[in-house]
């Protein structure tokens, strides 16, 4: 369980709505999204009754548990994201959102059904969710809708959405030494994400509504990673966030493995190993974002 709340960012109307930007060219690729859900379910439908049981990386939960909290997720996601795509305001059914407890109520419900049930349910999610997303426009994907970090642009929370589940597989798998999956375009989705997320939660110069402290100064860095050859990310905090695609070049930092990275953003790994390979304002802003996890 995480440190300190969660930093959300709604919209109000004392206050300029948070700039998010996020580089425009990964909005209508939803590739590593189909990939990694079809992969996802294929090895779920393959499990044997024992495999339901076994523990992950997620303490507090075996996988039945954990497949639970994501066909709650993704009924959430359904209809906040077919709110934004239709322009209207969005809700604010998750103020307060711990992400350590929040969904609890909403898994144990799911313990009633079958497997078999649970597992179509959980496929049912991945094709209402790819019924909403896939025809959106460069527009719509501007749209602001509510996600558990706030009011956010919708590629944002797609980013969000993906990480959730993609991390979710490898907390299964992992612990059943099962091949984690290291598809570079998937680690490239979830790493720009875990960035925007350092973005989100560690705060920018100008937080009316601060929780915990924030950087002192502007950062903007260029990181490189060893498994996502011929990337580079570059991520800019000061009164917004802006993670967008760069050239690597001699003047990036090289941080090593980016599925590394991910996992010890989300606590599934040590963190300082990572934070020592990043710029030391980046890394701050990291660690404070951690501490949400």
């Amino acid at each position: 369980m995480g440190s300190r709340p969660v930093r959300q960012h709604y919209l109000d109307p004392d206050h300029e709505p948070l700039n998010v930007a996020i580089d425009p060219a990964w909005a209508p690729d939803l590739a590593p999204w189909h990939a990694h859900r079809a992969r996802f379910e294929t090895t779920l439908r393959g499990f044997s009754a024992d495999d339901w049981l076994r523990p992950t990386r997620c303490a507090a939960w075996n996988v039945r548990e954990v497949i639970g909290h994501l066909v709650v997720v993704d009924g959430f996601w359904a209809m906040t994201f077919a709110n934004g795509r239709d322009g209207q305001d969005p809700t604010s059914f998750l103020r307060g959102f711990n992400p350590s407890s929040s969904t609890d109520n909403l898994v144990a419900a799911t313990v009633p059904l079958s497997t078999d049930e649970l597992l179509d349910r959980f496929s049912e999610g991945a094709t209402t969710l790819a019924q909403v997303l896939d025809p959106l426009t460069d527009e719509q994907w501007r749209n602001r809708m509510e996600s558990p970090l706030g009011h956010l642009p919708m590629l944002c929370s797609a980013g969000h959405m993906f990480w959730d589940s993609w991390l979710h597989e490898r907390d299964i798998l992992e612990p059943m030494a099962e091949t984690l999956p290291v598809s570079a375009d998937e680690v490239l989705a979830a790493t720009w994400f875990s960035f925007c997320f350092a973005g989100l939660q560690g705060g920018t110069l100008d937080d009316p509504n601060p929780v915990g402290v924030g950087p002192d100064a502007p950062i903007d860095a260029t990181v490189m990673f060893d498994d996502l050859p011929g990337v580079a990310l570059r991520v800019r905090v000061d009164t917004a966030i802006e993670v967008s695609r760069a050239e690597p070049d001699a003047a990036g930092t090289s941080a090593g493995s980016a599925a590394a990275f991910v996992d010890a953003c989300a606590g599934r790994a040590p963190l300082q190993p990572i934070l020592e390979r990043l710029p030391e304002d980046l890394a701050a802003q990291v660690a404070r974002a951690a501490e949400v996890l």
